[in-house]
């Protein structure tokens, strides 16, 4: 079953799995990994496919950020996104929150090696050329545990505030001004950091990049995943790190007054962290995750929370491919708007993707990942569970020109998932280049 034509309509869907071993099992495995920050609401959409059956694969996702998601899939290196302790032999797709460089990009086309890879079997010759595709938009929120401020929007920073506190300038709350944090928590500041490598520090510092200066920042920022990196390596002493979101969630924690009388993680701590590991994420208010701050837009002036329409509104600046400013629509990895610095709504925002091969020798791991995007792009119930986590689905101008040219071939530039001009119609001697992962 070929499912192209019926992509973003009432398709089949498949039964997908998470966390489960490598081993032999009746259904294709369709594998991968990476973004701790998406992976939630992936692997919400993957239980949620119960009674919704495609008998015939079955999707694995290792949660090991970013950086080692894209390596993963780059180099079809399995030991990049192993579940309880084992890799795949094949690598179908990475998940990241960054867009690719330029290097990988370049190492990719032209088959050669990609830095910090246990093996290197990835490359053009192999896989066809490399796509990546967006699937959900994001905030990178502000979280903190504060005695005084136990609520979403308890405290408001300045992008000015933020340079200064992450890049360990401003080491104390007292010497922070403003009305906003009057309220704000007393002795050293304690800033939780992403220690792996992760897309939810490079859509930081992809923004501090933008608006940091001399006079407000300790450091250049630059986009980068591995945000001790910004240091040598070293942060300041008042920094810890924390590998995933889900750990960074956990550092912050909670103050004694949301817990009835215990205080969780560090008290006077904060850190950036995705939404659903938040109280801005709908399905966790008032849980046991920590709030999230209001940040100043430096354009507006207006000081925004990382919520559902404000998330919207900056994201909406986005230049679509295609468009004066925007990617090569003829170019498969250049469909991820970049919106550092918008000029309304939450200022910290991104996409997180799908990094692929055009080709692949299973027809089954192909209408698979067809039927993950169906869900994902159109389905109401999915779409409600993304809003729900605090994410936001796509602009449909940008689900319009991915189902044009990504998922189908309707305007002939052959960048399609498995397009039939370039690859061997799934590993069988035809008219394509490529045999296909």
């Amino acid at each position: 079953m070929n499912i192209r034509s019926s992509l973003l309509g009432t398709c089949a869907v498949t039964a997908l799995t998470l966390g489960l071993s490598w081993g032999a099992q009746a259904q294709t495995q369709i594998n991968g990994g990476g973004s701790t920050l998406a992976g939630p609401i992936y692997q919400t959409i993957f239980q949620n496919l119960t009674g919704q059956v495609d008998s015939t694969v079955a999707f694995n996702y290792a949660l090991v950020g970013s950086g080692a998601g894209a390596r993963g899939v780059l180099c079809d290196d399995g030991s990049q996104v192993k579940i309880g302790g084992v890799g795949p032999t094949t690598v179908h797709y990475g998940a990241s929150d960054n867009p690719l460089t330029t290097a990988q990009i370049t190492n990719w086309d032209n088959n050669l090696p990609q830095s910090g890879c246990a093996v290197q079997n990835g490359g053009e010759a192999s896989g066809g050329p490399l796509m990546q595709i967006p699937t959900i938009g994001t905030p990178i929120t502000i979280a903190y545990n504060n005695p005084k401020q136990t609520a979403n929007g308890g405290l408001t920073f300045t992008d000015a505030q933020l340079c200064g506190i992450f890049s360990g300038q401003i080491t104390s709350w007292s010497a922070l001004t403003g009305i906003a944090l009057k309220n704000a928590p007393t002795g050293a500041i304690t800033v939780v950091y992403r220690s792996d490598g992760s897309g939810t520090s490079a859509l930081l510092t992809a923004h501090l990049a933008k608006v940091c200066t001399a006079a407000t920042s300790a450091i250049t920022f630059t986009s980068t995943q591995t945000f001790a990196s910004l240091f040598g390596g070293t942060p300041p002493s008042n920094f810890i790190g924390a590998s995933g979101s889900g750990n960074v969630a956990a550092s912050i924690g909670l103050d004694a007054a949301q817990t009835g009388g215990a205080v969780t993680g560090t008290s006077g701590s904060i850190g950036y962290i995705s939404p659903d590991y938040t109280q801005i994420a709908g399905i966790h208010k008032g849980g046991a995750f920590p709030p999230v701050a209001k940040i100043v837009n430096s354009h507006s002036g207006a000081a925004v929370l990382p919520d559902y329409a404000d998330t919207v509104s900056a994201l909406s600046q986005a230049i679509l491919p295609g468009q004066p400013g925007g990617g090569n629509v003829q170019d498969g990895t250049q469909y991820v708007p970049t919106i550092p610095d918008p000029t309304v709504g939450y200022p910290i925002v991104g996409y997180t993707t799908w990094i692929l091969p055009t080709c692949f020798t299973d027809n089954n791991v192909v209408n698979g990942i067809y039927e993950f995007l169906s869900l994902i792009y159109s389905v109401p119930d999915y779409i409600s569970l993304i809003q729900q986590q605090g994410f936001v689905q796509l602009p449909s101008g940008l689900v319009s020109v991915i189902n044009a040219n990504i998922l189908n071939n309707a305007n002939g530039y052959n960048i399609d998932i498995d397009d039939a001009n370039i690859c061997q119609n799934n590993g069988v001697s035809g008219p394509g280049t490529f045999a296909g992962r």
